[in-house]
């Protein structure tokens, strides 16, 4: 955790996914967060996981994984 960076790539990270969750509210579209790994992905997860209006899945397999922010049905 050198300088910080892992809180610093968490504080970024939420506020991305914030930012998608905003976007895919007002849009009615999913959005997809490409070229996340798993610990980035987590994070996103748990940035939105109280957030009663979007859902977040994971799809793809393997390196091709990526992250899906819907709106909730």
């Amino acid at each position: 955790n050198i300088g910080d960076y892992r809180q610093k790539q968490t504080d970024y990270l939420t506020a991305l996914a914030q930012d998608t969750a905003v976007k895919v509210v007002e849009t009615g579209e999913p959005l997809a967060l490409y070229n996340l790994n798993p610990f980035e992905r987590r994070i996103v997860h748990v940035a939105l996981a109280e957030r009663k209006d979007i859902v977040t899945e994971s799809q793809g397999e393997g390196k091709s994984r990526f992250l899906v922010v819907s709106p909730k049905q």
